[in-house]
Formats: C-alpha cells, structure tokens, sequence
C-alpha cells in the first residue's frame, strides 16, 4: 500500500467527493474515497458523520475521545473495512500539526500495514466513543499488564498522546517527553511533512517494543541515549536557560477566570446567537449562568525562545506569585498565519486543563470573536467582507453553509462570518481559546515581548485583569477653587477611567465596586489592583514602581486605597459601602478647607489683604488641625495619607507665617512714626525748658544786680522779658533753619497715631 500525507487548514470542514484522490493540492476540502482524515474537521465517524474523519475538536456530550490517536485505535475495524484493500492512501491532518495528529497518522497506517492488529476489544475500545466506563481503558494512566507487546506499544503511545494533548503531567523529565523530541526535531528541520514524522515514531516504537526493559513513555525517557535524535536531546538540555530568559521578559499578572460546570452552561451558549443586531451581545451569551470568578497566575509573552515555554510555564512555582504555577499562559507566535490580511500572529491562550477544574476561557472567547466580527463586518475590509459574503451566498444556493460546524445557532444573522471563528476550545471544556486559521483582523500585531502593545492581548487583559472590578466606576473631580464649579458625577467603565486625565486644578474622588471572590489576602493581586486605580488618577502612567508607590496604597480585607496629590480612588467590596461614604463625605470637606487656602494664597498684601490673610489664615488653622485629628481614625487612614501628602496645614501655616511677619513689620513700621512724635515732642519740651532756663538768668542777673534795681520795677520787667523773648526766638530760628514747625510736626504725628 502507497500512503501519502496531505495537511490541511485547522477549521477545515469536509465534503465528500467521488473517486479516488491522486493530487494532494486539488479541492483540498473535498474528501475522496482513499483519504483518512485525523485530529482536522470538527466532526468523528460514527458520531455525526459518515465521512473518515477521526477529530475531537468539537463538543460532544458523552462519547468524547480524549484525542485522535486514541480515537484511531477505537476505529482500527473501520480502518481496516474500509481501507485495507486500497492500493493508495492519503492521510489527512491540519497543517503545522502536533504530536496527537502526527501520532494518529501513524498509528493508522501501522494498522493498515498489519503491524498492530486492527481486532481491538469492543469493550475496551469502543468504536462508539470513549464513555469512561469501569471496563474501558483509562486513557490518562492505562493498564497494561499482561497486554501483548504487539497491542501494548500502540496503547502507550496513544496514551502519551492523550496526555500531552489535555495538559497532563507526565512522570519523565520534562525535557525528554516524546513530544519534546519530536517538536525540537521539527524546530531543528527534520522533514516531517512528506512522511508524516516516520524516522520518529518508528524509533519509539522499536524502544517500546524491547522485551528487556519495558518502557512507558508516562515515566521514562523512551530515547534516552539515542543516538538519532543525539542533537535534538542536547538541544532540550539549553531548555532551562532559554526559559529563564523568556521569564525575565514576559508579564507576569495575576488574573481572574470564570468558573462553572461546563455541562450545565455549555450547552445552553451553544444554541445563543453570539450577537444580536448591532453588534450587542444577546442573551446567555453576555452573563453565563451559575458562574463565579477564581484568581491564578498567568504570563504574557511573544515568541518564547523555549520550545516548551507553556509545559514549563505551568510547573514554575517560584517565579508565579501564588507558588502553583503559572495556570493561565498567553503566547504569541509572530508571522505563523503567513497569509493573514491583517494580523499573521497565532494567539494561544490557555488554562492549565489538569488545574483548571470548572474554570474556563469561555467569556474570552465571546469578547474575542465579538470583535472579530465587528472586524469583519466594518468597511475596513471590504474584499475580504464581500468574499465572505459571496461564499456564503453560493453555500446557501446549494442548501448547506459555510459556517463552521457546531457555530450555526451562534452565528445567527452573521453566518458567512463564522466560517473560521476562534476556537472555543469545546472539546477541552473551553480551557483554550486559538486563532482563526486566517489570522484575526481585531488589528495590527505588536512587537513588544510582553505583549502589553498588542490589540488582541488588550482585549484579553482587559477581560481577565479588569474583571476584578463591578462596573461602573464613579468619578467625581472637584474643583480646588470657588472660581470652577466642581464637575458632575461620572459614571464610566475602568479603561476610561484610566484614558481621563484629572484636569489642572482638580481634585479627583472615585470609586468602584469589587466582586466578592476577590482575595484581597494576596499581595500581588493588590498590587496589580492599585496599579490600575494609579492609572485613573495620573492617566498614562501605567508604571507601577512598588518602592516609590507602594507607601500610596493601602489595602484590608474589603477595601484598595490609592492616593496622589491628584485625588484618592477606592475600590471596594459590598460590605465596605459605609466606609467609603464616610471617607467621600471627609475627602469633599477637605477639598473645600483646599478651596479656601487657595483663595487666601491669591489675596494681596500689597493691597490691604495682609490683615485678612492673617485673619483667615487664623481661622482656617484649627479646622485644618480638627481634620488632621480626625484623620487618626483607622477608617479614615486612607484620606490621612492624601491629606498629608496635599501638604495644605504646611501651606497654610507658611502662609500664616509670612503675613505674620508681614503684619509685624507694618506694625514696626507705626512704632518709628511714633518714636518721631515722641522726638518732636520732646524738642517742644527743650523749648519750654529753655525759656524756662531763660527765666532763670534773669532771676540770677536781678539777684547779683542788686538793690540798685530794686527800685526800678519797670526796667527790671523789661529786662526779664528780653533775655526770655531772646531765649525763645534763638530755639524758633533753629527750628526754621531745618525747615520744620515744632507745633505742627506734634499734631500732624498726634493725628496720625490716633488713626492708627
């Protein structure tokens, strides 16, 4: 027998075709007679389908096989009917395919060959699907004692292939599982396509085949020493070094994931229009029912140098900030959708499905492929929009659809749309969500390693990091002076909080609700919230520098606080709606004492406004030192921390001090006028004494005159009154002399005092 192998988009969906296939490149949806598709289509013979396709990416209820490798060994009879007589035969897989599909191709030819039988047990293998039954095979951990080697080598490999393909821990070392090898080969260049990866799996096969030491490639490193695959093995060994590389340059974050019991609310979305007309979400597909919200680590990164970033991503307890690993990993891989028409990069975001219990992507998804479809429904793209249209049009004609299988009900109105939607990742309990396999439009690429300046990843952050807050957020932004009117209310979401920038001379006051499961006992959950409410206060300022701001948050068990000198943000729980009342009621007082030591910064001394800034400032000192007291109050330890750093008693009290020395000066400034009246006066007193000195030589020029004159009264009166007139004129000739009246000078300094 002659088998080919033939690769395939991943959403593709076959439709039969006549004959037999001898191009590999033509009608490459069609599937002809010799053709075997594995792990592509959405579909699975038996189930719902007629057609030789054995996939597993699609929801099914009960009967799910755990993978396509194991859904082939489940399938050998038919294989064998329908395919052991073909002289050619094609296998069929997705294109850069992985270890499950690359396994299933050759176990399927393995079967056709005649090297395993093709007789497996009914009950064990139920060609009906995988039901999990007691007498079914455990496909995670199966039983093989006593199991004939011929049987027992294929049942491990499929096996390690149910493994790898849902996230289970295996037991080798993880730089020596089977899929390592084959993707460092594959990295390495080994030419795989043309033949399905033979050189690799027969290698493992004649390892698992040795009677001497029996491997299980759940445990054991199966190639070890091989000397084959030696520079694929010494390759892995760098795998450590590389991944500590690619730690120090992703983003690591905590994030919060939807939980719910995936029977119970998937089958419900499943039959919801994703969107109602205009573009609005409908129905169950906005608020899943019976669902809560749980916090693991998770990492952002581009283009990982590690071949096994996600596996090892996943097991790193000491770089995730809870200690079990990063559970949720988002990676990017640059230029793998090479014919995209927008964006080329191949998104992978995903739970770790062995810890994600009922958790899930689901709601990503659903904000994902929303934007997809506004994408493609915009004018942006008109060609490719028309083509989708047409295509559409041309199914419809035929009585069929171009909409992907098991995405009809969710398509609605916008099924020539839904063709290649992002992978819901159904058949893993939506714990993965994929790019379309033409690439997304949401928008351009990013470059940057940790995927911050990338579209696509915004809208997941802004999914699973946001959704820690209760929308809306109210901001309030009061004016810092009585000549602005304070700003209403405003009501918003957070990422538009976080783009309005608190306008100069306002005070920002805002808060917003947090859900209930929010474990606000993790610090760097915290912390990561009050980097967010930071960005709503100084708007573009997404740094988050713990030493500098960690002093500016504070945090109890229902309550975030974080403070600049632009305003103070809460985010808070329920039960915390008192406090925040009293701290909002506190912060509008305070800003209205800020409004008033604004106004009395603006008045002028130089105008008379001295004697009020000092009244005012006087006032205005003990409310701010009753605030200050009051803030000692545990509840409102928040405000305190603002208050202090506004600095508004240091300012006032400056500003208090200043006008005081101002006051003092003019007050010094009264006292020298004074000291001049009091000069004057007291020449006025010279005078007095001089004419009174005056009298006196007149007095002692009568006594030493003797009797002589006592005769004559008269002359002895002229005389006196001479020498006292003589006295008088000499001091008035010495205060004209320096241009001033004596008297005058006393009134006018008298007056002066008076009015003051």
């Amino acid at each position: 027998m002659d088998i080919g192998y033939r690769y395939v988009a991943f959403g593709t969906r076959f439709t039969r075709a006549s004959g037999c296939r001898t191009d590999p490149a033509e009608r490459v949806s069609d599937l002809y007679e010799n053709e075997l598709a594995v792990d592509v289509g959405g579909e699975c013979w038996g189930f719902n389908t007629d057609l030789p396709v054995i996939d597993n990416h699609f929801f099914r209820a009960a009967g799910h096989f755990p993978c396509a490798a194991a859904g082939v060994l489940h399938n050998a009879g038919r294989i064998q009917r329908k395919f052991g007589g073909a002289d050619t035969l094609w296998l069929v897989t997705h294109v850069q395919p992985d270890f499950d599909g690359l396994c299933a191709m050759y176990l399927a030819r393995v079967i056709l060959l005649g090297l395993v039988p093709h007789d497996w047990d009914r009950v064990q293998f139920n060609p009906d699907g995988w039901f999990r039954t007691r007498n079914e095979i455990d496909w995670f951990f199966p039983d093989v004692r006593g199991t004939p080697l011929d049987r027992r080598w294929p049942v491990l490999l499929a096996s390690n292939a149910a493994s790898v393909d849902h996230g289970r821990r295996l037991r080798c070392p993880r730089n020596r599982g089977l899929h390592s090898i084959l993707y460092a080969a594959l990295h390495r260049g080994r030419d795989y396509g043309s033949n399905g990866a033979l050189e690799f799996f027969n290698e493992v096969m004649a390892a698992l085949r040795r009677d001497e030491s029996p491997l299980n490639p759940l445990l054991d490193s199966v190639l070890e020493g091989s000397r084959t695959f030696a520079p694929e093995l010494a390759f892995l060994d760098r795998e450590l070094e590389a991944y500590e590389r690619d730690i120090s340059r992703a983003r690591r974050v905590v994030v919060n994931v939807s939980s719910g019991v995936f029977s119970e609310w998937y089958p419900k979305v499943q039959n919801v229009a994703l969107l109602a007309d205009g573009f609005s979400r409908a129905g169950d597909q906005q608020s899943l029912p019976s669902q809560s919200r749980s916090q693991v680590d998770g990492i952002y990164i581009r283009d990982p140098e590690c071949l096994l970033f996600k596996e090892w991503a996943r097991l790193d307890n000491d770089n995730s900030s809870m200690g079990n690993g990063f559970v949720f990993t988002a990676v990017a891989y640059s230029g793998l959708r090479r014919d995209a028409a927008v964006n080329s990069t191949d998104y992978y975001f995903a739970l770790d499905p062995e810890r994600a219990s009922s958790r899930h992507l689901y709601n990503l998804w659903v904000r994902l492929e929303t934007e997809e479809i506004k994408a493609l429904s915009g004018a942006s793209l008109p060609s490719l929009h028309a083509q989708l249209e047409r295509a559409e049009e041309q199914a419809r004609a035929s009585g069929s659809s171009r909409c992907r299988p098991g995405f009809e009900k969710r398509a609605g109105i916008h099924a020539a749309f839904f063709d290649d939607p992002w992978f819901d990742g159904s058949n893993y309990q939506s714990t993965i969500v994929a790019t379309p396999n033409r690439g997304t439009v949401i928008g351009e690429p990013g470059i940057r390693s940790d995927l911050t300046d990338d579209p696509v990843a915004a809208l997941v952050q802004d999914e699973l990091e946001y959704s820690f807050f209760r929308p809306p957020m109210t901001i309030e932004d009061l004016s810092a002076s009585s000549g602005k009117p304070d700003r209403p209310p405003n009501k918003c979401s957070i990422e538009e909080a976080c783009q309005s920038p608190v306008a100069s001379g306002y005070y920002r006051f805002g808060t917003i609700e947090l859900w209930q499961d929010v474990d606000l006992s993790r610090a760097p959950l915290v912390k990561q919230i009050g980097a967010v409410l930071w960005r709503t206060l100084e708007s573009g300022d997404a740094r988050w520098n713990s030493s500098a701001l960690e002093p500016r948050l504070l945090a109890d068990s229902e309550l975030i606080g974080v403070w600049s000198r632009r305003g103070l943000v809460l985010a808070h729980k329920s039960d915390a709606l008192l406090r925040v009342h009293i701290v909002g009621e506190k912060f509008k007082h305070l800003i209205s004492l800020a409004r008033e030591v604004s106004e009395v910064v603006r008045l002028d001394p130089s105008k008379g406004g001295g004697r009020e800034i000092v009244s005012r400032c006087q006032r205005l000192m003990p409310e701010l030192a009753r605030m200050s007291h009051a803030l000692i109050e545990p509840e409102l330890e928040l405000l305190r921390g603002f208050f202090e750093s506004s600095h508004l008693d240091s300012v006032l009290d400056s500003l208090h001090q200043a006008h005081s020395a101002v006051h003092e000066m003019e007050m010094a400034g009264n006292m020298t006028e004074n000291i001049k009246t009091v000069a004057e006066v007291q020449k006025v007193i010279h005078l007095i004494e001089y004419m009174v000195g005056a009298a006196y030589v007149a007095e002692l020029w009568h006594l030493m005159a003797g009797p002589s004159l006592a005769s004559h009264d008269g002359y002895h009166l002229s005389i006196l009154l001479f020498a006292g007139v003589g006295v008088v004129l000499v001091e008035v000739m010495n205060f004209v002399a320096v241009g001033r009246s004596p008297a005058l000078s006393l009134l006018k300094r008298m007056w002066k005092a008076v009015r003051s």
